[in-house]
């Protein structure tokens, strides 16, 4: 696919309910196959619903970003600055439909232009094990397997 140029912005609480939206778009096909159907709605209700995005984006907890192709939303990413110079990365999804189109590298690539500009030189991030395709996306980008570690939610 040929590369596309997306408009990335910073979100507001009023894009609570877009992310919200993206994420239920996206997260089925990524991750039913990974956990299955009833674990990825209780997660899309733990960590998706608008009132805890909206608290996040309020209060600063994450920085949210929202890509747009054509004045419509298809991505997103949040991170987190967790001192001592360092970023987390925590959320980077991308419709599967516009996947593969260069819209991920430029999400990522706001996020560490962001996170840099608020003086963090490293930024860090957990990816499910078993999501091979992200994987491979973030080794491209010279990231490395620093830890193997259960996380159990729910």
């Amino acid at each position: 696919m040929k590369p596309t140029i997306p408009n990335i912005l910073p979100a507001t609480i009023a894009d609570a309910g877009t992310i919200r939206a993206l994420a239920e778009q996206i997260w089925p096909s990524t991750y039913i196959p990974i956990i299955g159907r009833e674990q990825v709605d209780f997660m899309l209700n733990l960590f998706y619903s608008e009132e805890v995005l909206a608290r996040q984006i309020g209060n600063g907890e994450q920085h949210f970003l929202i890509s747009f192709c054509d004045g419509k939303p298809v991505g997103f990413a949040s991170y987190s600055d967790m001192g001592e110079r360092i970023a987390k990365l925590n959320k980077l999804y991308v419709h599967t439909a516009k996947q593969d189109t260069g819209l991920g590298k430029a999400l990522l690539q706001r996020v560490v232009d962001d996170v840099m500009a608020m003086g963090a030189r490293q930024l860090t991030l957990n990816v499910n094990r078993h999501n091979l395709n992200a994987i491979r996306f973030y080794e491209k980008w010279g990231f490395a397997r620093t830890a193997v570690e259960d996380i159990h939610i729910g």
